[in-house]
């Protein structure tokens, strides 16, 4: 659709899903409007580093791979997302908050500055979320987890957690 062009403003209040690649490497895309969307798809927005907020919070339901990967997106709060995908590797996000999230799959990969993390329901992680979160300090419960498999064979998500210099995991 857009992707790799100069477009600075996107307006489109009836859209209900972004598709994959659709604004990827926009690099003059400095605002969206797009409240009404509940899925956004791979990469979608990927390297729009312009871009520090979206108006979809509220209505997204599914954040697809990478879509949101190299945005300047500062908070990650998406009180309806139920799925997500490695949705905010990559971006100087320092808190979030996924309260409607039970399946950890990547997430916030290379997110230096993070250094809050919600997560309250999560029963599932998978593909080490936290890897390179080297801001991340605060505690952890993992208590409620079933599964935690490691991202690359011979490795364990604890190694990745500790690259995050958390202090305390519970399992």
């Amino acid at each position: 659709a857009f992707e790799n062009s100069k477009i600075e403003y996107i307006s489109a209040k009836g859209v209900n899903s972004i598709g994959s690649y659709c604004f990827s490497y926009c690099t003059n895309l400095a605002y969206e409007y797009l409240p009404n969307a509940k899925r956004i798809y791979d990469y979608a927005f990927q390297s729009c580093g312009l871009l520090t907020d979206f108006s979809f919070r509220e209505s997204v339901e599914s954040l697809s791979l990478g879509c949101l990967r190299n945005t300047g997106l500062s908070s990650a709060e998406f009180p309806n997302v139920i799925s997500q995908k490695s949705a905010f590797d990559s971006t100087p996000i320092t808190k979030a908050s996924l309260p409607k999230i039970k399946n950890l799959i990547g997430g916030f990969n290379n997110c230096y500055y993070l250094s809050e993390v919600e997560i309250p329901n999560v029963f599932w992680i998978e593909d080490a979320p936290f890897a390179h979160c080297y801001s991340l300090t605060e505690q952890l419960d993992f208590s409620s987890v079933r599964p935690i498999l490691p991202a690359r064979p011979n490795s364990s998500m604890i190694s990745y957690l500790i690259r995050c210099s958390i202090s305390y995991i519970r399992i």
